[in-house]
């Protein structure tokens, strides 16, 4: 007869805790930003609005595919990489961000080009009229959101995440900055 208690180790508590508080704050930074861009939106124009920018999202997310896949795939092989040297890890990091680079180029275009007929296949000609122009706006966001979202498996490969933390803070306050100065001004002057 096996007798079995739980045991508690303060040490590995922290261990997991400090390795995981990073990962954690950036999920409440990212849904702070998602919830201060439909406030945002909400108070300066109407309900239609936050509409179009819910179905742009989840039509932009499946183009996230790539780094998605490519960061899943890499991350044990940067992890490996990153303790056998620096010069190796850095060549590794200069050619997959050159592939994301030409990866995000045709989809930018096919967004740009097929925003319009995806739209009227997807949701008919009379719903969702400015959800076009706004995948056509988020296409120019494809090569830096594919780059950002692969240099972080990159920090987290080097055990670095927690820098990945003051990157989405900065970028989080400036976006609602932007939000807050830009969606007045494009409904002033666009209608």
């Amino acid at each position: 007869h096996i007798k079995v208690s739980p045991v508690f180790d303060v040490n590995v508590w922290k261990f997991i805790i400090h390795g995981s508080s990073p990962f954690v704050v950036n999920s409440i930074i990212t849904q702070g930003i998602g919830f201060l861009s439909v406030f945002i939106l909400r108070t300066y124009t109407d309900y239609a609005a936050v509409g179009v920018l819910s179905q742009a999202q989840k039509l932009f997310g499946t183009f996230m595919f790539v780094p998605t896949a490519l960061g899943a795939a890499l991350l044990p092989a940067l992890s490996r990489l990153a303790l056998a040297g620096p010069e190796e890890f850095r060549s590794m990091q200069s050619k997959v961000f050159g592939l994301l680079i030409v990866l995000g180029m045709p989809v930018t275009a096919g967004i740009v080009m097929l925003a319009s007929p995806a739209c009227k296949l997807l949701y008919g000609p009379f719903r969702f009229l400015s959800l076009p122009q706004v995948l056509q706006l988020y296409a120019f966001a494809v090569i830096p959101l594919y780059l950002t979202s692969t240099m972080y498996q990159f920090l987290v490969a080097q055990r670095r995440n927690g820098v990945w933390v003051y990157f989405m803070a900065g970028t989080g306050v400036f976006y609602c900055i932007l939000c807050a100065i830009l969606i007045p001004w494009t409904k002033s002057a666009y209608g």
